[in-house]
This record gives C-alpha cells, sequence and structure tokens, in this order.
C-alpha cells in the first residue's frame, strides 16, 4: 500500500476545503413615488445625468410604446421583462447601444447593479423604475 508524502497530507485524513460565504443583499427599496428633487443634493444630482449612461438608455427604450412586445416594464413599474431577446438583438442593440452583442447588454445591466432572477424573467434596479424622470 502506497503511503501519501504530500506535504501536510496523511492517508488517513481526506483535505478539506473551506467554503466562502457569499451575502446577497436583498434590500427592496419603492423609488416609484420619488420625485427627481429628492434625488438631489443642493441642486446637484448625486449621480451624473446623462442621456448617454446606460440606464438612461435603457429607460428610454422601455418607454418606447413600439418595444412593448420586445422589452417593456411589468405592471408594478419597478421590474422590467425582456419578451423577444431575437429581435432585441438584431434591432434594438443595434439601433440605441451600437452593437449588437446581448453578452455586452447583459454585462451593463449586471454592471449597474441591477437584480436579475433568472426564474422569474424580470430585471429590476432600485434608481429605474417606469416613474423615475429621466433627463
Amino acid at each position: 500500500m502506497a503511503e501519501d508524502k504530500s506535504p501536510g497530507g496523511d492517508a488517513a485524513s481526506p483535505t478539506k476545503k473551506t467554503l466562502k460565504k457569499s451575502t446577497i443583499d436583498h434590500t427592496y427599496r419603492d423609488y416609484s413615488q420619488t420625485q427627481l428633487s429628492d434625488l438631489l443634493d443642493n441642486g446637484v444630482m448625486i449621480e451624473k445625468s446623462s442621456s448617454d449612461l446606460f440606464p438612461a438608455k435603457l429607460h428610454k427604450i422601455l418607454n418606447t410604446p413600439e418595444y412593448e412586445d420586445i422589452i417593456a416594464w411589468l405592471p408594478h413599474g419597478r421590474a422590467w421583462k425582456l419578451k423577444n431577446k431575437a429581435v432585441f438583438v438584431s434591432f434594438i442593440l443595434p439601433r440605441h447601444f451600437q452593437h449588437s452583442n446581448y453578452q455586452s447588454f447583459n454585462r451593463s445591466v449586471n454592471g449597474w447593479g441591477m437584480k436579475v432572477s433568472n426564474i422569474l424573467l424580470y430585471i429590476e434596479f432600485d434608481h429605474l423604475t417606469r416613474y423615475t424622470p429621466m433627463a
């Protein structure tokens, strides 16, 4: 029978792996009734406001009635759903983001901290609601 000659190990005790604990923020904030003035700090936006920023582009897309069969707000207005990925990639992405790469769009969704539910097929972002005014 061969002996385990690996450093720190012996044949009788298997190596234990420690699992890293992760924390998921499930804090819910209802911004559906928030006024733009509440987001201001001494008359200046707390976060930069530009029509070139991803949330502003996405808000514009979600508020375009012609796109509601492709991508739309959910009835409560705090989340949205991608209904037709193929048309979204071929028609909306090139028109609004100058590319047709869904993975790039998805990275932007994740990068802006939007919460994705694969089970319920919706995406939620605390600062972007149907009722949030965008510049």
